[in-house]
């Protein structure tokens, strides 16, 4: 599950980043702060991921 949530993020990261490109000043602040909130949560994902401490035994056994 945590899985599907993380490529969900690094989705919506790859949108955000093609987005910046063609974005005008006003909308690339608002999508930078949005891409920082998301790479926190990818980072928090990926952590859950990797720490058997802090998933369920399903999770950490995939």
């Amino acid at each position: 599950m945590l899985t599907t949530r993380r490529e969900d993020t690094l989705a919506q990261i790859a949108a955000a980043v093609d987005q910046l490109e063609t974005a005008d000043d006003d909308e690339r602040a608002r999508l930078r702060k949005s891409l920082n909130s998301v790479r926190y949560f990818d980072r928090l994902l990926e952590e859950l991921e990797t720490d058997t401490l802090a998933s369920p035994p399903e999770v950490a056994s995939e």
